[in-house]
């Protein structure tokens, strides 16, 4: 469920459905394939469900992808709602509008 796009030195990952442990993989092996030092946009904007497994593997993948020297910015959770006050917890997509 990720589509991936690149321009110049960007690339962007969005992801749509769940992003949940049994599809992870598939996510994983896309990012997995970036060159480094590149700068990386994951949105998660079109998900429904971002369990806390698929939060703490983008967490590790930007801190890492970082540290080589690249950039990662993690957008489209705005819209959703965390199960618990840890920043790594599962989110689900929420009815309300953001900021309302």
């Amino acid at each position: 469920p990720a589509k991936v796009s690149f321009t110049d030195d960007a690339y962007l990952i969005e992801i749509e459905k769940a992003a949940i442990f049994s599809n992870f993989l598939g996510i994983k092996n896309k990012l997995s394939e970036i060159p480094p030092g590149l700068s990386v946009t994951i949105d998660l904007t079109n998900t429904k469900l971002v369990d806390h497994s698929v939060m703490e593997s983008i967490h590790h993948f930007q801190h890492d992808y970082i540290a080589a020297g690249g950039k990662v910015e993690i957008i489209g959770l705005d819209g959703h709602q965390s199960f618990t006050k840890h920043p790594l917890s599962a989110r689900k997509k929420s009815n309300k509008t953001p900021g309302a």
